[in-house]
């Protein structure tokens, strides 16, 4: 994977993270065509969000894709490294199931260089 340890000094932080809801996942994925992330307000991420996603005052929020193969047996695992972002979902099933789109809203101290987004299943 890209950017993935090429700086070893580099601290991996797991990142403070919320999924949309289901009912603005649709217009959370038009905003993020084109983008692999997008800074978005407050008020934003509140009417994206079941709960709120609280952010230090150091910390801005960005909306960034998400992908998973099956919600209810997986979770998301997020980590910063100061410069890519890195988007992970892991899940388990006895068969393959196809891979489904997910935004989440994220807490960064600085926008990502890029985001990464990888997903996988085992049985």
């Amino acid at each position: 994977m890209p950017g993935l340890n090429q700086n070893p000094e580099a601290q991996t932080l797991f990142i403070d993270w919320a999924q949309v809801k289901a009912s603005t996942s649709y217009e959370a994925e038009r905003r993020l065509a084109g983008s692999e992330f997008v800074l978005i307000s407050d008020e934003d991420a509140n009417r994206y969000l079941a709960a709120p996603l609280k952010a230090g005052a150091s910390l801005k929020l960005f909306l960034v894709r998400g992908l998973y193969l099956n919600r209810d047996t997986g979770h998301f695992i997020v980590t910063f490294d100061g410069k890519d972002l890195f988007v992970f979902h892991g899940s388990l099933d006895r068969s393959a199931v196809p891979m489904k789109r997910q935004p989440i809203i994220v807490a960064l101290p600085t926008p990502p260089l890029h985001v990464y987004v990888t997903a996988s299943m085992a049985e």
